[in-house]
């Protein structure tokens, strides 16, 4: 276990809630994390969240070179100063979601703020990386890997399908973290698709029916549509002219992401007709 008490003390930094910030302090877990990513000595490794640096530090031994992200104003300058001499660790101060865009790197190994979970995985499906290894809240990551008609299918199970393969690897325990959050968590490893699971004619149609739809998710398709009408900028009346076949009786939460592909189309071809 790293001495995190110790550190807080000697720095004079508190956890702060405003940015979900609940240090991971098991050495075997953030060994694992690194492990997972088999890491060699040309990846450029990014770190989310980078804290104290106990995961940068470890991987910088091993990658090529470390981008350690840090938002924390308090942090960002103690992690540059343990890493003076550390000449393949780069400390970027920033938001993620700002900063991510102009960022190249081969893998993510990253204990990340589970209040921003959603935008940063969405921000990584725009990378092009070869793996990422996260620790997320662990019912966000039974969302990311679940399948249709299970309780936890969800726009985010979707959503990740489309861009990756993803596998939850291991539970971490919530005594792991400092201050110890109120659930456990999970570790996901993420592999983008070199090509997509299935044909989208347009991926911002897709993404909106997607959205829409998983908005009322145990009601049928059709009902779902008719209740997004205003969003779809449909009439009611017009929705129920869409020709969905067989698709409109079934409960959202049933579909695939092929089914909910084919839908998207209906849509956007009866919104081009009329």
């Amino acid at each position: 276990m790293y001495d995190i008490r110790k550190l807080l003390l000697s720095t004079g930094i508190r956890p702060s809630d405003k940015l979900s910030q609940n240090f991971l302090i098991d050495s075997n877990i953030v060994e694992a994390e690194i492990g997972f990513a088999d890491l060699r000595n040309d990846d450029v490794v990014l770190d989310i969240g980078s804290g104290f640096g106990f995961l940068a530090e470890q991987a910088s031994k091993k990658a090529r070179k470390v981008i350690a992200v840090e938002l924390d104003r308090r942090l960002a300058p103690y992690l540059r100063r343990h890493f003076e001499k550390n000449k393949n660790v780069e400390v970027v101060e920033g938001d993620i979601l700002d900063v991510v865009k102009n960022l190249e790197f081969d893998k993510v190994v990253a204990n990340i703020p589970y209040s921003i979970s959603s935008q940063i995985t969405f921000s990584l499906f725009d990378k092009n990386f070869e793996l990422a290894v996260i620790c997320y809240q662990k019912e966000f990551a039974q969302r990311m890997v679940a399948k249709p008609g299970s309780g936890d299918y969800s726009r985010l199970s979707v959503m990740t399908n489309y861009f990756a393969d993803a596998d939850i690897l291991m539970t971490v325990p919530k005594k792991s973290f400092y201050p110890q959050p109120d659930v456990d968590s999970g570790i996901v490893m993420i592999k983008p698709k070199k090509e997509k699971p299935y044909k989208v004619g347009d991926e911002k149609s897709f993404f909106k029916i997607v959205s829409v739809l998983f908005q009322h998710k145990k009601q049928t398709v059709r009902n779902a549509l008719v209740h997004s009408s205003k969003t779809l900028g449909l009439g009611k009346k017009e929705i129920k002219n869409i020709g969905l076949g067989s698709l409109e009786s079934r409960r959202v939460f049933t579909l695939s992401g092929k089914e909910i592909a084919a839908v998207s189309e209906e849509v956007k071809k009866y919104a081009q007709r009329n």
